[in-house]
């Protein structure tokens, strides 16, 4: 009798925790977070958010306006740079976007869903306190972007048959170590003509890290260009900028475009009036910007354009 009823406590228990396991498997999971909407102008509203972002413990690391419509502010916490301290893939992580963005006479605030990001960087530690320490700060009143992802599908993620998955990484340049590469990069970012410019740096010099975010402000990968193709849903994916680039140790590498442009807009159709065929060029475009900028050598072999022959 004692037997019968510890075997079906026992049982009860693993269904249980088989039904919440799957369940937090299944969660759908989407790529930003809308903060709030409010009256204008932009300029006050980008005021308020780094006001609330300083007061409440984020570092402000760097800010841009990628177009005239919108800004971009980086920023981090300790939590988050320890993070990346102890997991390389949350280096790509160091700092959180959080966008301004005019639509219309209103303006929306918003930032990208690091629950989300995490298990598409295949990041093991949970980001959960550093996304709740931003609903306390910011606000949110609802995920928006792709509305059928999984933490089994992001971890997996990529957007087509032949197209880059997350550690699909793009090489820029070799520097030998660590300080070169910092010096190195740092000296061809100043030298560029302004196509190419850094919007913010988190340095980790214990694990010989650095994440840059950087504007492309010409040709046909450049921020406004690509999302005034693509982005153009109700709720502004503003927060998709700036692109990255990660040093690491003496290796300089970027998110290949195809992964970092397909993760943030997976909703996206490949062909059609608002569509990856828009921006078929802009992968290609982007590899070659960033290269450049780093001071890296051009592979004219092969091509990073979404669709193949």
């Amino acid at each position: 009798m004692r037997n019968t009823l510890y075997r079906g406590l026992l049982f009860g228990w693993l269904l249980a925790w088989l039904l919440v396991s799957a369940g937090i498997a299944a969660e759908k999971l989407r790529p930003f977070v809308l903060a709030s909407v409010e009256p204008g102008p932009l300029s006050a509203v980008v005021e308020r958010v780094r006001d609330k972002l300083k007061q409440g413990g984020f570092q402000i690391v760097g800010g841009y306006a990628p177009y005239r419509s919108a800004y971009v502010i980086a920023a981090t916490t300790p939590e988050l740079m320890q993070i990346a301290v102890d997991d390389p893939n949350a280096a790509w992580l160091a700092a959180v976007r959080v966008a301004i963005t005019q639509v219309g006479d209103r303006i929306q605030v918003s930032y990208a869903n690091l629950d989300y990001l995490r298990y598409a960087y295949r990041i093991q530690a949970s980001l959960s306190g550093v996304t709740q320490h931003l609903r306390e700060v910011l606000g949110a009143r609802l995920l928006f972007g792709a509305g059928n992802m999984t933490a089994r599908k992001l971890r997996r993620y990529h957007y087509a048959f032949g197209m880059e998955y997350f550690d699909d990484q793009m090489d820029l340049a070799d520097y030998g170590d660590y300080n070169s590469a910092v010096r190195q990069v740092s000296m061809h970012l100043r030298q560029r003509d302004g196509s190419v410019s850094r919007v913010y740096q988190v340095d980790l010099p214990d694990v010989q890290r650095t994440l840059l975010g950087v504007a492309i402000a010409q040709g046909e990968g450049s921020d406004e260009k690509v999302m005034a193709a693509i982005d153009k849903e109700r709720y502004r994916h503003t927060a998709h900028l700036p692109y990255e680039i990660l040093i690491n140790g003496g290796k300089v590498k970027a998110l290949h475009p195809r992964f970092r442009i397909a993760i943030d807009f997976p909703d996206l159709k490949m062909s059609g009036k608002t569509s990856f065929f828009q921006i078929m060029n802009s992968p290609d475009a982007i590899q070659q910007a960033l290269t450049q900028a780093v001071g890296g050598e051009l592979n004219t072999e092969g091509s990073a354009e979404f669709f193949r022959d």
